[in-house]
């Protein structure tokens, strides 16, 4: 049984995911560093999330730090909400740690994003 489950998931694996050649940036010549760009590496866990089948009860929307867009996110009727954080990379907290923080912060105070 724990077999059949490995193939169901790795199938499901397979046919949600993004190619890794769509988001890598070339580096103009060596030694030059960009930011990474992580806009969508979230579509296969969006994928998955979707797939659980719940209602949506708040659909997409900005959630705001300092009256400025920090992200956006979206929740389901099981309670769940799918965040994002605006130009983070991977860990996003390297590369946004105030609002990281904020989400996280929010999140275990019981408050809204």
């Amino acid at each position: 049984m724990p077999q059949r489950g490995a193939a169901l998931h790795q199938r499901h694996h397979e046919q949600h995911q993004v190619p890794p050649e769509r988001h890598v940036e070339r580096l103009p010549r060596p030694g030059i560093q960009r930011r990474p760009r992580c806009d969508r590496p979230h579509l296969g866990t969006q994928a998955w999330v979707r797939s659980l089948g719940f209602p949506i009860v708040d659909d997409w929307r900005a959630w705001h730090l300092h009256g400025q867009s920090a992200g956006f996110t979206i929740t389901y009727s099981n309670n769940m909400t799918f965040a994002t954080v605006k130009g983070a990379g991977h860990p996003a907290p390297e590369f946004e740690p105030e609002r990281c923080f904020a989400m996280f912060s929010r999140w275990i105070l019981n408050q809204q994003l």
